[in-house]
């Protein structure tokens, strides 16, 4: 990646009432050839008629929707990035135009891998949290809070009575559940007969709204030990069923809703090994 380090002199500063047309109708043209763009990465909401997976961000301003078939843009969600690639038109025009990413570039620093055997998981979280190991588990704090933000602990549990929503984190069958007084939420995984949690609570924090959105990129990183890839189910057309969202959707016996977007409970079905 050095020559795109050496692209830093073109890196762009997007201004959003350049890409609308002066009258309202016609659109002036994209940007033609490879596009070099900084600014923060994060997740985009689920849609079926728009393209872009991501969203990026300068100043917080929304300049372009990302997409990529080459880098796995979920490992640099709500970093601050280079991305390399081309503009294309979205679906509706007049939607912010899509990056088609070919090369992601960030400060490593600003993320840290967490490994823990003992609990058969790891995971990548941000370097202002803080992690202190307990007799029961571990705990992670961040400045301005005077409590953990995230605890992991090892329990006896059977996920067939739980009450909560059925997903699968990293292929492994779990359960999460939200208490809707304290806005705390848990993600309870069985793995190998044993059953790891992890308690996210930060609704008291003045900045929750952005560790909330630091917990759900947590969670889509987390890689399990003994974890492995299960085929989606498929509809006699060969297209994948749909599951969870704000209608419950419950997916056929012996299989489980793998929660592609956590935020909106939205996945798809996946068989239980």
């Amino acid at each position: 990646m050095q020559h795109l380090k050496k692209s830093l002199t073109a890196i762009m500063i997007v201004t959003p009432l350049l890409l609308i047309g002066c009258n309202g109708d016609e659109l002036p043209p994209l940007p033609t050839g490879e596009q070099v763009v900084t600014g923060e990465l994060f997740p985009a909401e689920l849609s079926l008629s728009r393209r872009g997976s991501h969203i990026l961000k300068q100043n917080d301003l929304e300049v372009y929707f990302v997409e990529s078939t080459i880098v796995n843009l979920r490992s640099f969600e709500l970093k601050t990035v280079i991305l390399k690639g081309v503009l294309e038109r979205n679906t509706d025009p007049k939607d912010l135009p899509v990056l088609v990413v070919t090369e992601v570039e960030s400060d490593e620093a600003e993320s840290k891998t967490w490994s823990y055997p003992q609990l058969g998981l790891s995971f990548i979280a941000p370097p202002s949290w803080e992690a202190h190991t307990t007799e029961d588990g571990v705990q992670f704090t961040v400045e301005g809070s005077d409590k953990p933000v995230l605890t992991l602990f090892s329990e006896g549990e059977d996920l067939q009575s739980s009450t909560g929503f059925p997903v699968l984190i990293s292929g492994e069958r779990a359960v999460r559940r939200i208490d809707e007084d304290t806005g705390a939420e848990s993600i309870t995984i069985e793995q190998a007969g044993r059953f790891v949690t992890l308690l996210f609570s930060a609704n008291s924090h003045p900045s929750s709204i952005r560790l909330k959105q630091e917990w759900l990129s947590l969670l889509r990183s987390i890689e399990l030990s003994s974890s492995g890839t299960l085929p989606p189910i498929t509809s006699g057309t060969g297209a994948t069923l749909p599951c969870g969202g704000t209608a419950g959707i419950l997916c056929p016996d012996r299989f489980f809703c793998n929660v592609t977007n956590i935020e909106e409970n939205i996945g798809v079905c996946v068989k239980v090994r």
